[in-house]
């Protein structure tokens, strides 16, 4: 079960957000951009 989705900022907006919680229950996080433009994952 997918409870939180991490995606880029081309994934932006609310439309986008309130589909994928309609369709799986998952919470939408977009994760922006450091200064090194190197992509991590923080838990």
């Amino acid at each position: 079960m997918v409870r939180t989705m991490m995606v880029d900022s081309g994934y932006t907006g609310q439309n986008f957000a309130n589909e994928i919680s309609s369709l799986t229950s998952a919470k939408v996080i977009v994760v922006k951009r450091n200064e090194l433009h190197q992509f991590s994952v923080i838990p």
